[in-house]
């Protein structure tokens, strides 16, 4: 590593002097002050924290934890909790009573003397003779709560646990945002990274496998530490419940949409628990039809004329899926576990297009072309895990998961394009075939440092392996016009470590990771790319707790976004006959520096602010073709630099039978673009609201309404028009609560539909398309023997497959 390495990074944090880190530096140097006075203003504060856990080391998903006066018994502080994990504040020094108590165990209490901060470890509560299926838990928690700056929503026993698949979950987290292919973002954010039980997921098709009663919480945390990759910029953590006994479960589920067309989803869910050994097998089956319409437009300024191209485009797509999952968990004993998987993904599409392209250049008369496309592809992959996991104490752990992937995604395109205005006919041919291989180890070691910090050390090898095919041929002659074989390898070594700190009412974590890529492409034989490349990325989170409900966190982050394989690859694909898509193999990692300020003033009320400084920021643009200047390339390029600033709220409220949930952000670009000889400065914020209700007509029956609304956004060059979705729903629970119905319908209004347009240098283009979101769905569930998860699936490859 370069001996300036240092001075380099904090020049690229702050070595381009505007108003607005001007602006933050001040802002950052008050909030320290404030931090200052308040930490040594409640210096006589202590806390007790732990791990409240089952018999079988197991965390305790809900209970209550309460510090009582020792003389009379009265409450001095209390509170419910998520997870196992509590934390209490004693006002001084003295002698207590802690009590613990959660539905299905005994209550425990204890006496104890408080001098100083003590972390109490492992707690267990013993579990009752009482039977649960006869009990009705009819509790709605507080939808979401805030902790050192990660919002937490909580599931178990709320109207959400009964909406499907997890997707819908998402589909209500304060800042998640699903677009019409269940793409997830974070607002702000981009794709997160998403974890199940602590283990990647490795493509978001297993989230809709995945039940919505069968998750625990959800995590949101907008700014992730050192532990995870550089690339990830935000985290999603879902916890899944547990099964306490011994027993064999069986869950069937189909969800059937109405629409244009009738898409269909059904599975079936089989688990069991025998002394140590758990064993899980899932399949799934997916039927889907599409119809959309779609209106193109692409207009290329040329010094001396301008041609424009529009297309009317109807897409039909016939989709079948299967989804396979086995798995089994062997306990060795309480603190050693085992976990074996296998899964399966394979997705067979056949696409028709037909097209009308009207093309019209200066002083020339227009030129009509009507083209059918028919695609088939097929994509299959495989993925195979093992990974072990040892439980030192309550606070030490070590963890090792290897895993092995392999992808095929072959097609074939055969195309017709006629020209009436010419009288000549085309067909073409092509052929595309792309292979991974996805290699990862990841280990990691959770310990207490000199009895006084919580630290964890870890590595990660990944490598991906690319080799692809593509070759273009004109019929009937099959004579080649394009022919090109690529292959891409790419090698990552990244170390982190990270310490954790309370010190009475502050909580320090700060982190490092380092990072080592390879990156060598080969296009037909010849070398594009070979480069090496190190970095380190620091992490920084100070979180100061006011009172019980009151904090306030600071954060910091440098990460990256590396581009996928398709931003890199330089195959071809064709569009139609003025436009291509093509990799860009030259592309450069963005750099991300994040300031982010989170405050909460009240339990269920939260504001969050954040600057975002970005370096080589990667966008899909159009460019012109090389060779031919008529010709448009849809490629990546990167832009130097560009600045963000956020801002967002949450609020929820219940009461009775009746709970309401809003969550907004604001969002302000910084970009400067070439367009026509000139510059675009890029300043439009853009903002988003959601909106949901809940009514329980009974304890059987419930109602509910969601609003979303998007307005104009620009992301980076790309600018999508506003959209809004209302949707609503009915679900009712019968058969003892074992059949579950649920009826409801999206996108009332007809008006979710992301239609964009793009400028850059001498082109513009744009889409408007006309996505099946409004459809009615029918959902059906049913539980054998009161269904519960017994095995977590477990992946740590997901943000190299998420590249591919």
């Amino acid at each position: 590593m370069k001996s300036n390495f240092i001075s380099k990074m904090v020049f690229s944090c702050f070595g381009k002097k505007t108003i607005y880190t001007n602006n933050l530096i001040k802002y950052c140097v008050s909030i320290y002050i404030v931090f200052s006075v308040s930490f040594f203003s409640s210096a006589q504060k202590i806390t007790i924290t732990g791990n409240l856990n089952d018999q079988t080391h197991n965390p305790i998903e809900y209970f209550h934890a309460m510090l009582l006066s020792s003389n009379d018994s009265i409450l001095i502080v209390g509170g419910a909790f998520l997870d196992g994990n509590f934390e209490l504040i004693a006002p001084n020094k003295g002698d207590y009573i802690l009590s613990f108590s959660c539905l299905g165990y005994q209550s425990r209490h204890e006496n104890m003397s408080i001098t100083q901060n003590t972390d109490l470890g492992e707690i267990r509560l013993k579990q009752t003779n009482l039977n649960l299926k006869e009990v009705n838990i009819a509790a709605r928690r507080p939808s979401f709560k805030e902790k050192r700056g990660k919002i937490i929503m909580n599931v178990v026993n709320t109207s959400i646990s009964d909406l499907g698949s997890t997707i819908d979950v998402l589909e209500r987290a304060p800042g998640v945002i699903i677009d019409n292919q269940n793409n997830i973002s974070v607002f702000g954010k981009g794709s997160p990274l998403i974890f199940i039980d602590d283990k990647e997921v490795v493509v978001n098709n297993e989230l809709e496998s995945i039940q919505s009663d069968d998750i625990a919480s959800i995590e949101i945390d907008r700014n992730p530490s050192a532990v995870y990759s550089s690339n990830a910029r935000s985290v999603i953590r879902i916890k899944t419940k547990k099964a306490k006994r011994d027993q064999l479960n069986v869950q069937a589920y189909n969800y059937a949409t109405f629409a244009r067309k009738f898409q269909n989803f059904t599975g079936v869910k089989v688990n069991n628990t025998k002394g140590k050994l758990s064993n899980f097998f899932q399949f799934a089956y997916e039927n889907t039809k599409l119809k959309t319409p779609t209106e193109n437009f692409q207009y290329n300024y040329q010094q001396n004329y301008t041609i424009q191209n529009n297309s009317n485009t109807t897409e039909n797509l016939k989709r079948n899926r299967y989804i396979l999952f086995l798995g089994s968990k062997y306990s060795i004993n309480t603190k050693n576990e085992i976990n074996f998987q296998y899964s399966y993904n394979g997705l067979y599409d056949e696409n028709n297009t037909l097209s009308v392209q009207k093309i019209n250049k200066t002083n020339e008369l227009e030129d009509i072309r009507r083209i059918t496309n028919h695609t088939n592809e097929d994509r299959e992959q495989h993925n195979s895990n093992i990974n072990y996991k040892l439980e030192i104490d309550s606070i030490s752990y070590y963890s090792l998961s290897m895993d092995f992937a392999r992808i095929s995604a072959p097609s074939k395109s055969n195309i017709q394009e006629l020209n009436p205005t010419q009288n000549s006919e085309l067909q073409s041919k092509i052929l595309n075939s792309n292979t991974y291989h996805v290699y990862t180890l990841n280990s990691r070691y959770q310990y207490s440092l000199l009895s006084q910090f919580k630290s964890a050390v870890g590595i990660k090898l990944a490598q991906i392996e690319n080799s692809g095919n593509t070759e273009s041929t004109y019929l009937p002659n099959n004579d080649i016009f394009y022919q090109g074989r690529n292959v891409i390898k790419d090698k990552v070594l990244a170390g982190y470590f990270t310490v954790n700190k309370q010190l009475r009412n502050v909580n320090f974590d700060v982190g490092i990771r380092l990072e080592h890529s390879i990156t060598k492409i080969k296009s037909n034989r010849e070398t594009v790319v070979d480069c090496n490349s190190t970095d380190v990325f620091p992490s920084l989170l100070i979180n100061y707790q006011i009172d019980k409900n009151k904090h306030i966190t600071f954060s910091y982050a440098k990460k990256n976004s590396r581009p996928s394989f398709s931003e890199l690859n330089p195959s071809l694909d064709y569009i139609d006959s003025l436009s291509y898509e093509q990799g860009n193999p030259l592309l450069k990692p963005t750099i991300y520096h994040s300031f982010a300020l989170d405050y909460c003033p009240l339990k269920k009320l939260s504001f969050s602010a954040e600057y975002t400084n970005l370096k080589n920021t990667i966008l899909f643009t159009g460019i012109n073709d090389p060779v031919n200047p008529d010709i448009i390339k849809h490629t990546a390029i990167n832009i130097d630099r560009s600045e963000k600033i956020n801002f967002m709220s949450n609020y929820s409220y219940s009461v009775n039978n009746y709970s309401f949930f809003i969550s907004n952000g604001v969002e302000f670009p910084i970009i400067n673009a070439p367009y026509l000889n000139s510059e675009i400065k890029i300043r439009r914020a853009s903002w988003y609201s959601q909106i949901r209700n809940d009514i329980y007509l009974n304890k059987n029956i419930l109602l509910y309404c969601k609003f979303k609304y998007q307005s104009k956004t620009n992301y980076d060059l790309t600018i999508m028009r506003n959209r809004y979705n209302l949707s609503c729903g009915i679900q009712t629970k019968v058969l003892q609560k074992k059949l579950l119905i649920s009826l409801s319908a999206n996108d009332i209004l007809n008006n979710y539909n992301a239609d964009w347009y793009n400028k850059y240098q001498n082109i513009k283009s744009g889409q408007l398309r006309d996505h099946d979101t409004s459809y009615l769905r029918l959902y059906i569930r049913y539980n054998f023997n009161n269904f519960k998860n017994v095995f977590n699936k477990k992946n740590m490859n997901s943000e190299e497959l998420n590249r591919l």
